[in-house]
């Protein structure tokens, strides 16, 4: 009797853990010199293999990381890129030459000079801006194989533009191979969603007021949107 009586007890947890739905978990953090904000359903958190899949992306796209594979491109040392740099490197090359060069990841000197990227340069004059031009233009890089090859040494990679919302499809990758169906993931203001929010609905996305604040950033919604 004690027995069947433990059967039944296992049968109705089993049942109750089929029925009850997953949990919503919810992640933020920094990666990348920018914040991230991360939700998803699943039965446990994944906040381990989030972090270590980030982390790894960033060692291969960050210039801001002396130790990613993108700043020692630009610092002209022996590397082999991953599959990430070549996707991201691939895929700019692209959006260039449709666009005639008005998108171009070689600008990371000029981004440097202007006060924005990963170093500071000395002040933006047109004589300095004219003398970095000569070296700018993403027809002077190329990759052959794993090994990024430029015309000019002074050539310098700066893939902000792009990486960080490869990262958001890099974590989606993550939660597909793990069967997650419903997460929304935002790292730097790019996004990525699938499935619904915890309120059972399509995820709801707020859009910033183009207006800078004394800060330099605007935490007023112009816009919610749901997706």
């Amino acid at each position: 009797m004690t027995r069947l009586y433990l059967l039944f007890i296992g049968a109705l947890l089993t049942l109750t853990r089929c029925i009850t739905p997953a949990p919503y978990y919810e992640e933020v953090g920094t990666v990348f010199h920018t914040n991230y904000h991360i939700k998803y359903q699943y039965p446990d958190p994944l906040t381990e293999l989030i972090d270590q899949e980030l982390q790894k992306f960033d060692l291969s796209l960050n210039p801001f990381n002396p130790e990613s594979i993108i700043a020692k491109v630009n610092r002209n040392e022996e590397v082999e890129v991953d599959k990430w740099f070549a996707t991201v490197f691939n895929r700019a090359q692209e959006i260039s030459r449709h666009s005639g060069g008005a998108f171009d990841i070689t600008c990371a000197p000029l981004v440097n000079l202007w006060g924005f990227g990963f170093s500071k340069e000395e002040e933006a004059t047109p004589e300095r801006i004219d003398s970095i031009r000569s070296f700018v233009g993403y027809e002077k890089v190329r990759l052959e194989g794993k090994r990024v090859v430029k015309s000019d040494p002074r050539v310098m990679l700066n893939c902000s533009s792009i990486a960080k919302g490869f990262a958001c499809d890099v974590i989606g990758q993550l939660f597909a191979r793990l069967g997650v169906d419903n997460y929304m993931i935002e790292i730097g203001g790019e996004v990525v969603m699938s499935g619904l929010n915890p309120s059972g609905i399509g995820w709801r996305i707020g859009i910033n007021k183009p207006d800078e604040s004394d800060s330099g950033v605007s935490t007023d919604v112009e816009e919610v949107v749901q997706i």
